[in-house]
């Protein structure tokens, strides 16, 4: 019975581990697609500017 609640506790660790390493994997990815996202309007707005202006 000692055993069985050790190797819930662990799994359950586990479990927190894995979901932590998923949240920071999406919250990376997230971040990286945000940031090329607003490098592409940055430049974009960049470019129809001086398009306007020419």
């Amino acid at each position: 019975m000692e055993l069985l609640r050790i190797l819930t506790q662990n799994q359950i660790f586990g479990l927190m581990v894995v979901c932590m390493a998923i949240a920071l994997a999406v919250l990376n990815f997230t971040l990286y697609f945000l940031r090329g996202q607003l490098i592409n309007h940055s430049t974009g707005n960049q470019t129809a500017g001086r398009s306007k202006a020419l």
